[in-house]
């Protein structure tokens, strides 16, 4: 698999140690995701055979689908499917190989999430130290549904500055259930460190992304959840995103998944 050569910088190690997210391991977005990408029929058919060929794609899938073909679906933080509702939600790998993508990785900061398939997971902030500001290194292998995939340890803004801005292939970064700790945010310090450590996401996802690579935010409401929009007005990922030369190009019904084209 592709080397991730980067480093990262000096500055962003400390938000990444001081960073709190909440850790909720029944709650899953993916049920929204695949409701979002594929017809209700089609859903219904996937689930009585299992025939990943029976999902027939909605307008949004099918926008998805274009842009992805043939490239990389990060999923980021991917969770652990065995806690999800069987009957609601969906392990994402045979919706992502429905929708074209040629390689899937999977990174998590939780030790506990990734013990199934990356046993040598470990705890990446010991001692108050983060644990890999060179490397993301204890890589999981493995085929499913015909794409190979790579599970890593990393925390979200730790992994996406070790991406190289070389990097040319088509990608579909996803972001799904992810939000700043309820506890962590009450205070106006605290806060400021959750808009620091997300506008540098924000950053970064601005400049590995290339012309018509997609990132996929589901739901943007939890990512800035506890965080004061009157005084931090531009952190909302629809308008930091905007900022950064991206488009929402889809969203669904419900404005749960919300679909980012990079423009040039």
């Amino acid at each position: 698999m592709q080397q991730l050569p980067q480093s990262v910088p000096a500055a962003y190690s400390p938000l990444i140690e001081q960073m709190k997210f909440y850790s909720e391991p029944n709650i899953s977005c993916s049920r929204f995701f695949g409701m979002a990408c594929f017809t209700g029929d089609s859903i219904a058919e996937y689930r009585s055979t299992g025939s990943i060929a029976a999902l027939a794609f909605s307008g949004l899938g099918s926008y998805i689908a274009q842009h992805l073909q043939g490239g990389l679906f990060l999923d980021i933080p991917c969770g652990r499917f065995a806690f999800r509702d069987q009957q609601e939600d969906f392990d994402l790998i045979p919706l992502v190989a429905r929708l074209g993508a040629a390689r899937y990785w999977e990174v998590d900061i939780d030790t506990d999430t990734l013990k199934d398939r990356l046993p040598r997971a470990t705890d990446i902030i010991s001692n108050g130290t983060y644990q890999k500001i060179h490397a993301t290194d204890s890589i999981g292998i493995r085929h499913e549904c015909g794409l190979p995939i790579a599970t890593m340890q990393d925390d979200l803004l730790g992994f996406l500055t070790k991406f190289s801005d070389e990097d040319s292939q088509p990608k579909t970064i996803y972001i799904s259930a992810l939000q700043p700790d309820a506890g962590f945010c009450t205070t106006a310090e605290h806060q400021y460190i959750a808009v620091q450590y997300l506008t540098a996401v924000y950053d970064e996802l601005a400049r590995i992304c290339k012309a018509g690579d997609l990132v996929i935010v589901n739901a943007g409401t939890m990512l800035i959840a506890g965080i004061d929009e009157m005084k931090f007005p531009a952190i909302h990922p629809a308008l930091a995103l905007a900022a950064r030369n991206f488009t929402l190009a889809r969203r669904c019904a419900f404005n749960k998944v919300q679909v980012f084209r990079k423009e040039q």
